[in-house]
């Protein structure tokens, strides 16, 4: 994930400052309920989550549902838009946790290699709604990133 902004809110006025570059890995498992609609989990881990400036980075765990919708406009070629709607939990190196709602849509095209695996690329934007609890007050911790997707899979 690239070109992200990172906001916080310490002593009740937001700061947004630019993301590092992310990095993760993710797992999709997807069913077809009708013919083009996919619905599935899909959690991704995500690692180096942190401003261009800070030192120590955090890390993201999203347990995302995701919602799919595949066109084959061509034999071994299907186009897709998603939505990931799903919970968050940021890990900073400082023990507390921020929580919170996450949500990702994106678009990709998905090629047949044989007749169970196939390969791959995507790209959309994740949204993060995050809160971290600190002594009864709650701080805002908010993450927007740019989503690229690269991978291949195999069917069941």
């Amino acid at each position: 994930m690239a070109l992200g902004k990172f906001t916080s809110s310490p002593g009740g006025s937001p700061k947004t400052v630019d993301a590092s570059f992310a990095y993760g890995a993710m797992l999709s498992a997807s069913y077809e309920v009708l013919s083009g609609l996919l619905v599935g989990l899909a959690p991704q881990y995500t690692f180096n989550v942190r401003d261009k400036n800070a030192s120590a980075a955090a890390k993201e765990l999203d347990i995302l549902v995701r919602l799919a919708y595949a066109y084959r406009p061509a034999e071994g070629l299907a186009v897709y838009v998603e939505v990931l709607p799903g919970y968050s939990i940021i890990f900073p190196p400082s023990g507390d946790s921020a929580r919170g709602m996450v949500l990702a849509f994106g678009a990709g095209a998905v090629m047949d290699i044989s007749d169970r695996v196939f390969a791959n690329i995507g790209a959309g934007y994740q949204y993060g709604f995050q809160n971290r609890m600190e002594e009864s007050t709650s701080l805002e911790t908010r993450t927007k990133y740019v989503r690229v997707t690269v991978g291949g899979g195999m069917r069941f």
